[in-house]
C-alpha cells in the first residue's frame, strides 16, 4: 500500500482483496482510515475462515462508519466451493 501511495495513487483507489481472511482488526482498521477500501471477497470459502467470523468482524467496522469503504463479494472459482 505505501509503495502506491508513494506514487501517488489516491488512496480511495486502491482495494485490498481477501481482507476477511486477515484476523488483524486494527490493522484493518488503520487501512480504513487511511481512506483504503478493503473487500471482504472469499465468503463462502468456510474451510480458511467461517462466514460467522467474517460477519463479526464486517459489524465491527460497519459499527466504525466505515460502510463507504467496504466491498463484499465471493471468489468462487470451483463447484466444490458451493457445497
Amino acid at each position: 500500500v505505501d509503495v502506491l501511495l508513494d506514487m501517488g495513487v489516491a488512496p480511495d483507489k486502491i482495494i485490498l482483496g481477501h481482507s476477511d481472511l486477515n484476523e488483524n482488526l486494527e490493522q484493518l482498521n488503520d487501512l480504513l482510515n487511511r481512506e483504503i477500501n478493503i473487500a471482504f471477497d472469499t465468503i463462502g470459502k468456510n474451510q480458511y475462515r467461517s462466514n460467522q467470523a467474517r460477519a463479526e468482524k464486517l459489524i465491527r467496522l460497519l459499527d466504525r462508519g466505515f460502510e463507504d469503504k467496504l466491498l463484499l463479494s465471493h471468489d468462487i472459482t470451483r463447484k466444490s466451493y458451493l457445497r
